[in-house]
């Protein structure tokens, strides 16, 4: 029937090697893809992060040798004030 007329319509369209083709052009096009992006973030985006990294640690060296503390806050003591021993009676 036409059943048999579509299947086989189908199965003469499909061209295995053109497949292939197609699906390695596509991982080309990714690996292509994936190159010019290393490539650019280590030309332009690599220096930038490493310069902003560098400006940090001179600054958190230069706040640590300040004495200067995340906050501002000075830490609290987890045991309180300590009071001073009651005088003896005897003494």
């Amino acid at each position: 029937g036409t059943e048999t007329v579509a299947v086989t319509e189908a199965a003469g369209n499909w061209d295995p090697a053109a497949e292939v083709d197609r699906a390695t052009a596509i991982l080309l096009g990714v690996g292509q893809g994936i190159g010019s992006f290393l490539i650019l973030f280590a030309i332009v985006w690599l220096p930038i992060l490493v310069g902003i990294g560098v400006i940090l640690v001179i600054g958190y060296a230069i706040a640590r040798r300040l004495g200067l503390r995340r906050g501002g806050i000075p830490p609290i003591d987890p045991l309180g004030p300590i009071a001073p021993p009651a005088p003896s009676p005897e003494g």
